[in-house]
């Protein structure tokens, strides 16, 4: 539901929204309600001092957090629950938030509202990838809005990929690293002018994909992440690689089998 739509409804029961504020909204047959999200922490469960008191016995006294820091994407983290938080029908440990997502604390199914100029951005994001007759692509991002490529780290546009950046002496060159870029599983995006690039993490300083990104990207795609959820999983870090994120493991040259091995981990979780 667009942010304007989800204004309206609101509205009606005399709830109105701040342009530049993060919410979580419930909304049913029995009243609307809308939180607001401050930067920072903001707390979620069954206490009476919880930031959102959610007042049933299927929530856990301390069940989530809702997390706004600068530059980088508004997450929710399950801070310990009994029951587990899920958003979109997906068990989760901590996941992005983009707008419109479903949330289930509990017996609550709950609504994050963007501020209005980010949900803008990901409807049009949206829209661009599901226009009719097109195949959406569970890689591609489109044009990422901007606290998302803050998160992400920079775009590396494919015309740099397609040009001599590596020159190792051994006959690789233009043709390979071009290949190299068209023939492995990648996440893509659109940059500021509307033309292909990739999240640069995917590539080492020769410009050659790590090699532990596309069985990682097979793994979770199996479990039919999106790509924001599937790109935020690579700068996320992750406790079975010690706290790293998987891009500083993949920097750093440490064991690929082991970064595999996290991303079929985190596969299963989302599956289930």
């Amino acid at each position: 539901m667009s942010r304007e739509a989800l204004e309206r409804r609101l509205a009606k029961g005399g709830i109105e929204l701040d342009p530049d504020t993060h919410y979580l909204a419930s909304i049913g047959v029995a009243g609307d309600e809308a939180w607001k999200i401050v930067t920072g922490w903001t707390r979620i469960g069954r206490s009476s001092t919880a930031d959102i008191c959610l007042d049933d016995p299927s929530v856990s006294r301390r069940h989530a957090l809702i997390v706004v820091e600068a530059d980088v994407p508004i997450r929710i983290i399950d801070d310990r629950s009994l029951n587990g938080v899920f958003v979109n029908d997906v068990l989760t440990e901590s996941a992005p938030l983009r707008h419109g997502d479903r949330i289930a604390i509990g017996v609550f199914a709950l609504i994050y509202i963007a501020p209005a100029s980010v949900a803008r951005a990901e409807e049009a994001s949206a829209g661009a990838s599901t226009e009719p007759g097109s195949l959406a692509d569970p890689l591609d991002l489109g044009s990422v809005p901007e606290g998302w490529e803050r998160a992400i780290g920079p775009l590396l546009p494919a015309s740099e990929i397609e040009t001599a950046r590596l020159d190792d002496g051994g006959g690789a060159g233009t043709t390979a690293v071009a290949t190299a870029a068209r023939t492995s599983l990648l996440l893509s995006a659109l940059d500021d002018e509307g033309r292909k690039a990739y999240p640069a993490f995917q590539f080492d300083p020769e410009g050659w994909p790590f090699a532990a990104v596309e069985p990682c990207l097979r793994e979770l795609l199996a479990s039919g992440l999106d790509p924001y959820t599937t790109a935020a999983w690579f700068v996320t870090s992750q406790r079975s690689l010690d706290g790293m994120t998987p891009a500083k493991w993949m920097r750093e040259g440490r064991a690929d089998d082991v970064l595999v091995e996290a991303a079929r981990r985190s596969a299963a979780l989302f599956k289930r």
